[in-house]
């Protein structure tokens, strides 16, 4: 039987780890490419460095399809054990209705996932030949689906959490995207910056008001 104190470091680890970064990684896509379409077409000009983030979203979806398909992953795989939601059902201090309940969702989510873990086999971890070459077709991901897979994995680890160890979670993001949002914030002001000088008169008069308006719309007072 494994003992609580275990338990409790897998419980901490899932948090601190594989369910924060996964909160991180899908908040920080929905912000760059989803929310704002006007925001997710400008990250594709050169001007603002359009290859980057064309790179980066396939990273992003890489690595979300990677980490629902970890935290989905049974508990014992081979000789190996998995950190993973399932394991928290070996807690022996976990109430058997709960445990029915939570054993239940995780077996529901297994089943939600099915897709998802078909691009982590044939596109992410390996790259299988008939899809690589059009041959098969891969199913389409809806973002409602992987939002819902995303908070039904914290709401196990949330329910396990209350139950065994009498705390809970305030959030799973770090908040990362703040950092993400003065960057972009950072190309919108160069954006302005340079239609500022592309409709300036050239004299030198107007040149030093062009440098003066550019100036502070780049160091806004209290940026």
């Amino acid at each position: 039987m494994t003992k609580p104190s275990e338990l409790d470091e897998v419980s901490n680890q899932l948090w601190d780890t594989e369910l924060r970064e996964l909160q991180d990684l899908w908040t920080t896509y929905n912000y760059l490419y989803v929310e704002d379409s006007e925001r997710a077409e400008k990250l594709q000009k050169p001007g603002w460095g359009g290859f980057f983030w064309i790179l980066l979203r396939g990273w992003v979806v890489s690595e979300t399809i990677l980490s629902i398909s970890r935290l989905t992953d049974p508990p014992k795989m081979g000789k190996h054990r998995t950190l993973t939601p399932a394991a928290l059902l070996d807690d022996p201090r976990l109430p058997d209705q709960l445990r029915c309940e939570l054993g239940s969702e995780l077996k529901s989510l297994r089943k939600a996932v099915k897709k998802i873990r078909r691009h982590r086999n044939t596109v992410v971890a390996h790259r299988d030949r008939r899809t690589a070459l059009g041959e098969d077709t891969l199913p389409t991901l809806q973002m409602r689906q992987i939002a819902d897979i995303i908070s039904r994995l914290q709401d196990v680890h949330r329910k396990h959490r209350v139950a065994c160890m009498g705390i809970s979670v305030s959030e799973y993001g770090t908040h990362t995207l703040r950092g993400v949002e003065r960057l972009v914030a950072r190309l919108e002001r160069s954006d302005r910056v340079r239609l500022i000088f592309a409709k300036a008169e050239r004299s030198d008069e107007d040149k030093l008001r062009d440098w003066d308006a550019a100036r502070r719309v780049f160091f806004p007072m209290g940026a």
